[in-house]
Formats: structure tokens, sequence, C-alpha cells
């Protein structure tokens, strides 16, 4: 599982072998706004677990989130390409 942060919405993304998917989960301060599937590129770069691909996958998730009506855009932080991702620190 990878973390990432986008404003105040936390993003809890699952590589998901079975269904060659990430699942990604959604909070805002806490509190469980959604879950979006997101489906590995055809053309991938990179493997499915490193941290480029989740990455990815928050990204393209955050957008479907935004999309139907799950994330308020408020609550996000945009950048010139698109949401501002950040890898939480590790402890």
């Amino acid at each position: 599982m990878a973390i990432r942060k986008c404003g105040r919405v936390k993003i809890s993304c699952t590589y998901r072998e079975r269904e060659n998917d990430y699942r990604c989960v959604f909070s805002v301060n806490g509190k469980k706004q959604g879950v979006e599937y997101v489906g590995v590129p055809r053309s991938l770069s990179h493997a499915v677990d490193s941290p480029q691909a989740y990455s990815d996958a928050a990204k393209a998730a955050i957008s479907f989130a935004v999309n139907d009506g799950k994330l308020d855009e408020s609550d996000l932080e945009w950048g010139d390409s698109g949401p501002r991702l950040m890898r939480p620190k590790r402890r």
C-alpha cells in the first residue's frame, strides 16, 4: 500500500494483483470520502508497485473522484499539471 496526500485529501492506494488494478481510498480529515478503482495502463514503463505507478494511479483516481462528486476540488491542492501529490515521510 502507498499513501499520497493532496491538499486535505489522503489517498491510500493498494495494487490488487488478481484484478490488475489499484484500489484508491480517499479520506478528508480522517473521514472516508469514497473509493475509486484504477486499471493499470496498457503501456507501463515501470513496475506496478513502484512509487511512480502509485502516484499515477492516485492522480487518475482523483480525477475520477472529482468527476463522480466523491471529492470536492476545494479540498485538493492543484499545480500547473493537475493535482499536486505529496508522499508522506516515512517514520
